[in-house]
C-alpha cells in the first residue's frame, strides 16, 4: 500500500487494521483552479471497512465520492475542505442516509492536502439511548396521565440495615394534586420533613416489609388531620420503591354505612326470631286448651249440644289442630336459625334407615315401597339433615298418586368441576341426593315458589300440609351451603336433587 510505504512498516499497518477504529486516509483532489472537488484514498483499514457498509469494496485510490452517495459525500467534502484550510479537526457526529447508520467521526489534517479519517459505528448506542428515552417518555407520559397518586422513592437505611427514611425521586400530577403526604411534595424531600412521626412510622414499617420480602404490601392510610383514606400499595424495584395510592374515602364511608345497616338488619332478624320462637311456644299453649275444652264439651255435653252443636265443635278441633300443626312448622323452621349444631360427619345412609324406620307406620299405611342406594358422609347438623329428608319422603307419600302404589326412591351420585351446579364454589366436591316419587307431580312452572313460606299447589281439602315443610327443606340446605332443586311432570312424579359439599 502506498501509504504503509512511506510511513515504511507492516507492522504499523497491522496495528491500524486490529484498532477499534475506522481509519481512513485520504488526500485531496484538486480541478483546474486549485480547489479541492474530492479525495482519494491512500489507506482504508479492515475496521473502516466492517463498520461502514459502503466502504466494503473500498481500494487504494478510489475517490470517496465512487465510495459514497452525494448524501453522504457532499457533507464530508464540506468539512474536509474546511479542516484543510484551517487546520482546526473536526469532531461530530455523522449519519449515513442510505444506510441508517450513526457515526462519530473525528477529522484532522495530516498534510497540506492529507486528511485522516477516524470514526466509530454508534448505530446500536444510539438506537439504545433512543429507546431509553422512548421509554422514559412514555413512563413519563402513563405517569402523568393516571389519576391515580404515584411516588417513587429512594429507600434510605440505617447502618444496621433498617429502612430510616425515604427520599422522593419522582411524582406524578396526581400525587401533588392529592397531597398524598399532606403537604407539598418536592423531589429530593424526606418522608420524615413531609409526614407526622406517627403517618412516617407506619409508612416506614410498610416499606420495610416491601424490602425485606420483595412483595407488594397493601395497606390504608389516614391523611394527616382529615377524615380522608387513602389505600397505599408499596412495591420494591432494582433499589426503589414505588407507592401507588387510590383514595378509598368514599368508599370507606359506604362501608361503614353497610357495616351500620347490617349490624341493623342482622339485630332485627334476632328480634323476628326471638319473636317467631316465642310467639310458637306461647300460642300453643291456649290451643292445648281450647282443644281441651272442645273434648270436654264434646264428651260431656254432646247430647245438650246435639248435632248441630257437635259438628261446630268437630269443626274448631280441626281448625285448632291446623293451627298447632302451623305454629309446630313455624317453630321448627325458626328453630333453624335460632339453633344451629357444630358440624359433625353425617352418615346419610344410617340417617335414611332411621327416618324410614320412624316413618314405618305412614309407609304402611300409604302400601308405600322405598328404594335407597349407598349414601356418604357429609358434614352437617344431623338434626337439620333428619328434618329435610323426612319432611321430603312424609311428602312422597302425602302427595301419592290415587291410581297406584307410591314408590321412593333415594339415589346419589358425586359432583365436581364443570358438573357441580352455578352458584356453588366448582373447587369443591359434592354429592347429589335424589328423592324421587312416582305422584302426582306438579307443573315445572312452580319448581320455585314450592319453596317459598306458606306456599300450597292443592286445596287444604285435597292434601294436609301448611305450606311450610318445603320452605324448611331450602333453609337446612342453605345452612349447609348447598342447593335444593325441584323437577316434576304433572300425573308422573317429582324429584328433589339436595346437593351438599362433601
Amino acid at each position: 500500500m502506498i501509504f504503509a510505504s512511506e510511513l515504511g512498516s507492516s507492522l504499523l499497518e497491522n496495528a491500524l487494521n486490529a484498532t477499534l477504529n475506522g481509519i481512513i486516509v485520504v488526500e485531496s483532489v484538486y480541478d483546474a483552479g486549485q480547489v479541492v472537488i474530492d479525495f482519494r484514498c491512500l489507506f482504508v483499514n479492515q475496521t473502516a471497512r466492517e463498520q461502514a457498509l459502503l466502504l466494503k469494496n473500498a481500494q487504494v485510490g478510489m475517490l470517496l465520492s465512487e465510495l459514497l452517495t452525494p448524501a453522504d459525500f457532499l457533507p464530508l467534502q464540506t468539512i474536509g475542505k474546511a479542516v484543510l484550510a484551517t487546520g482546526e479537526p473536526y469532531r461530530g457526529e455523522h449519519y449515513g442516509e442510505q444506510t441508517n447508520e450513526w457515526f462519530n467521526t473525528h477529522i484532522a489534517r495530516l498534510t497540506d492536502s492529507r486528511l485522516i479519517i477516524t470514526f466509530a459505528n454508534v448505530t446500536a448506542l444510539k438506537q439504545a439511548i433512543f429507546d431509553h428515552q422512548q421509554q422514559a417518555s412514555l413512563f413519563q407520559n402513563v405517569l402523568a396521565s393516571t389519576t391515580n397518586p404515584v411516588v417513587i422513592c429512594k429507600p434510605i437505611h440505617g447502618p444496621s440495615g433498617l429502612l430510616t427514611d425515604l427520599q422522593l425521586v419522582l411524582f406524578n400530577p396526581a400525587a401533588q394534586d392529592a397531597w398524598l403526604f399532606g403537604t407539598e411534595l418536592r423531589e429530593g424531600a424526606l418522608a420524615t420533613q413531609l409526614l407526622p412521626p406517627k403517618e412516617a412510622v407506619k409508612l416506614l414499617e410498610y416499606c420495610q416489609q416491601a424490602c425485606q420480602t420483595g412483595q407488594t404490601q397493601r395497606f390504608q392510610y389516614r391523611y394527616p388531620d382529615s377524615d380522608r383514606w387513602l389505600s397505599l400499595a408499596v412495591k420494591k424495584f432494582d433499589q426503589g420503591l414505588i407507592l401507588n395510592a387510590a383514595d378509598v374515602t368514599e368508599e370507606r364511608h359506604q362501608q361503614a354505612v353497610l357495616m351500620n345497616m347490617n349490624r341493623a338488619l342482622q339485630q332485627s332478624n334476632e328480634n323476628l326470631q326471638q319473636f317467631a320462637y316465642i310467639a310458637s311456644h306461647d300460642l300453643q299453649e291456649p290451643l292445648r286448651k281450647i282443644h281441651s275444652f272442645g273434648n270436654l264439651l264434646s264428651v260431656q255435653f254432646a247430647d245438650q249440644l246435639g248435632e248441630n252443636g257437635m259438628d261446630l265443635i268437630r269443626r274448631m278441633q280441626a281448625a285448632s289442630g291446623r293451627m298447632t300443626t302451623l305454629i309446630r312448622d313455624l317453630l321448627a323452621y325458626s328453630r333453624l336459625t335460632t339453633h344451629r349444631e357444630p358440624s359433625q360427619p353425617v352418615s346419610l345412609g344410617r340417617l335414611i334407615d332411621e327416618i324410614i324406620d320412624d316413618l314405618s307406620p305412614l309407609l304402611q299405611e300409604g302400601q308405600a315401597t322405598t328404594d335407597c342406594e349407598e349414601l356418604p358422609t357429609v358434614p352437617g347438623d344431623a338434626s337439620q339433615l333428619r328434618q329435610l329428608f323426612q319432611n321430603l319422603l312424609i311428602n312422597a307419600v302425602t302427595y301419592r298418586h290415587p291410581d297406584r302404589l307410591p314408590i321412593i326412591r333415594v339415589s346419589c351420585r358425586t359432583l365436581s368441576g364443570a358438573d357441580v351446579p352455578e352458584g356453588l364454589p366448582p373447587q369443591k366436591n359434592y354429592a347429589e341426593i335424589s328423592v324421587a316419587d312416582n305422584g302426582i307431580g306438579f307443573e315445572e312452572r312452580y319448581a320455585e315458589r314450592i319453596f317459598q313460606m306458606f306456599q300450597r299447589l292443592h286445596g287444604r281439602n285435597q292434601y294436609t300440609g301448611t305450606g311450610v315443610g318445603l320452605a324448611i327443606c331450602k333453609r337446612v340446605v342453605e345452612n349447609h351451603q348447598g342447593l335444593i332443586m325441584a323437577h316434576s311432570v304433572p300425573g308422573q312424579g317429582s324429584t328433589f336433587r339436595i346437593v351438599l359439599p362433601l
